[in-house]
């Protein structure tokens, strides 16, 4: 699956999460069953990163497959990817 986030989905915020004190917008998001990889920006110490990647795995597999769901999850455990400076 690959998934950007809607505009809708946007305006909930569910495309927006907080890891070790990072801020994280995600833009789309990649995987299926427990493991996704998601994309987007991050704010680390007051510096943006606009490239960059978590990829965590799930608890359990999800209800349902839609957005709010897998981000709403419990995670199993994670891991930032990378972080490129376009």
């Amino acid at each position: 699956m690959k998934h950007f986030f809607t505009e809708s989905e946007k305006d909930k915020g569910i495309h927006i999460l907080e890891v070790e004190d990072i801020i994280f917008t995600g833009e789309r998001l990649e995987g299926a069953a427990r493991t996704y990889r998601l994309y987007g920006s991050a704010v680390v110490d007051g510096e943006t990163y606009p490239s960059f990647v978590i990829e965590f795995e799930l608890e359990a597999d999800p209800a349902d497959d839609t957005m709010e769901t897998i981000m709403q999850a419990e995670w199993d455990c994670y891991d930032f990817i990378f972080s490129i400076d376009e």
